[in-house]
């Protein structure tokens, strides 16, 4: 009822029905555009989506479909990389890993760092970003970067390498832990324990994972 009050309010005092029409032609258009963008930002890779976006909306801006609307719109998973990054820097790594050498990998398999990665390897980062967003558990990021753990631990990364005490290090509670067990290709020997996703993805793992600095003097 609001709704109809408005546009007959707009139609009687400020537009003609033909105006009125145009105008909420125009915002629906957009409104399905942007609905498609979200769809087109989750599917392309992280370094695309800044140019899809600024795209998008200079096409619409020459339009004149929203003149007076000018943004830029934020990549939705820049929260979740950054998040990562902050959790490499609470490891208890070995002498010769060092945190950036993990955020380093991070980049990489995520799309967004130096090395361009094959097109095997964008599909394998593309079920990385779906395991970081969707999934059993509540929060992904978390449950993803457990799974990280437990590989990096079977690969001697850490000081450390019980799966309590690595929970412990980065989300502050020995408990909760067995999604740590859960990525430790040792544990998966019959191929019943890792998360079948985390499986799909761990030759990216193995070609990207750091090597160990040779400490000797």
């Amino acid at each position: 009822m609001a709704w109809e009050e408005y546009v007959s309010e707009k139609i009687a005092h400020e537009m003609t029905l033909a105006e009125f029409a145009y105008l909420f032609f125009c915002s629906a258009l957009n409104y399905e555009i942007d609905r498609l963008e979200d769809i087109l930002l989750y599917d392309k890779p992280f370094k695309e989506t800044a140019d899809i976006s600024t795209t998008t909306h200079k096409q619409v801006d020459d339009n004149n479909l929203h003149p007076d609307e000018k943004r830029e719109r934020p990549d939705p998973r820049e929260p979740i990389l950054n998040e990562l990054l902050a959790l490499a820097d609470k490891g208890d790594w070995v002498e010769g890993i060092e945190a950036e050498d993990i955020k380093k990998m991070l980049s990489t398999l995520l799309g967004v760092g130096d090395i361009a990665l094959t097109a095997k390897e964008e599909k394998m980062s593309t079920i990385l970003w779906d395991m970081l967003k969707r999934g059993r558990g509540n929060d992904r990021v978390k449950i993803t970067w457990q799974n990280l753990v437990g590989y990096f631990a079977d690969r001697k990364l850490f000081n450390k390498n019980g799966s309590p005490s690595l929970n412990k290090d980065f989300f502050g509670t020995n408990k909760d832990y067995s999604n740590i067990d859960k990525g430790r290709p040792s544990n998966d020997k019959n191929g019943d324990n890792m998360p079948p996703r985390f499986r799909e993805i761990q030759p990216l793992l193995d070609k990207y994972v750091p090597k160990l600095k040779n400490t000797a003097k």
